[in-house]
């Protein structure tokens, strides 16, 4: 272990990192095995980021780390359970950053992570795309927008959870179409996505990993991606903007917090760490394959833009009359 150890600490320091942070009065960090909570089931995409990153983590850091999914409540769970861990950066969570805002929002009870939780750093940007199932007679966002018309809440559309990102731009769909469209809240995209493949749910938005099975097996149809431009991974793909709906245009940040009032020296080892392993090969084959940016941010930066998504989501919010 000794010698594990010490090859650990010259592989960090040849990067330019410490292995272990240290304060004077704080002693070391890490001291034990970190775990990364995350909203939503095994499988999507937020914990494909999750276990990137503790891979990499555990790696310069020498401590097993463990990806502990804790789906439901639109990804409450997870983070009630973050606000009331011990603020020592041994755990911490894995959020889309809009998700995390729009359900503080929505819900007063919930977490706020302005004052809950310590911004550690952003990870990724990914796309969303707008699918549909197969039998659906649509080809586009407009005839969609027509048929929900002339069935008003007839049609479904599912979600990872109420307040989810995915949940809002589809709210966002229904206002501008003027349309009544059932939502169906699912613990996990998951979940949702079973129901879509299966034909019994009616649209889902969502990133590609759990919609590439349902593509292949011709069981859904992607009518539009939210990028403001479109994706490598899917040209052929038209954008919201270019199917009418520009309003709609959003890529989700991924995230990382902790505890609020986790001590600085423990942020700033954690934004090191992430920085150490943004050029790994593995992180960057996984973004590649899921059509995602990595773009590895500090807590500043993440402060900086939990404070843009609340302004941005806030007004949308009260206007479409989602507070509970």
């Amino acid at each position: 272990m000794k010698r594990r150890s010490t090859v650990l600490a010259i592989a960090a320091s040849s990067i330019g990192i410490p292995l272990f942070a240290q304060t004077p009065l704080a002693g070391a960090f890490p001291t034990k095995p970190i775990k990364i909570l995350v909203p939503y089931p095994a499988g999507g995409f937020l914990d494909g980021a999750a276990r990137q990153v503790g891979n990499g983590v555990s790696a310069l850091w020498g401590q097993p780390v463990v990806v502990d999914n804790r789906p439901g409540a639109s990804g409450a769970i997870a983070a009630g359970e973050l606000s009331r861990s011990q603020p020592d950066g041994h755990t911490v969570m894995a959020e889309a950053l809009g998700s995390l805002v729009i359900t503080a929002l929505i819900s007063k009870r919930q977490v706020d992570p302005q004052r809950d939780l310590s911004p550690i750093g952003t990870i990724s940007q990914h796309p969303l795309f707008f699918a549909v199932r197969a039998g659906l007679p649509v080809k586009d966002l407009a005839e969609l927008a027509a048929l929900a018309k002339s069935k008003p809440k007839s049609l479904t559309h599912g979600s990872p959870g109420k307040g989810t990102e995915s949940h809002l731009v589809i709210e966002m769909f229904k206002h501008a179409a003027g349309v009544d469209i059932v939502h169906v809240p699912y613990k996990g995209g998951s979940l949702a996505m079973v129901d879509l493949q299966a034909g019994r749910l009616d649209m889902f938005v969502s990133t590609i990993i759990p919609l590439r099975a349902g593509l292949e097996r011709n069981e859904i149809r992607v009518l539009a991606t939210l990028s403001p431009k479109r994706v490598s991974i899917a040209p052929q793909v038209p954008t919201v903007a270019e199917a009418g709906f520009a309003a709609m245009t959003h890529s989700p940040t991924t995230a990382l917090f902790a505890p609020g009032k986790t001590p600085p020296y423990v942020i700033t080892a954690w934004g090191e760490v992430l920085n150490a392993i943004k050029g790994e090969k593995a992180l960057s084959s996984w973004a590649e394959a899921s059509g995602s940016e990595v773009t590895i941010g500090g807590a500043k930066q993440l402060a900086e833009l939990l404070n843009s998504e609340v302004r941005k989501w806030k007004p949308i919010v009260d206007k479409l009359d989602l507070s509970e």
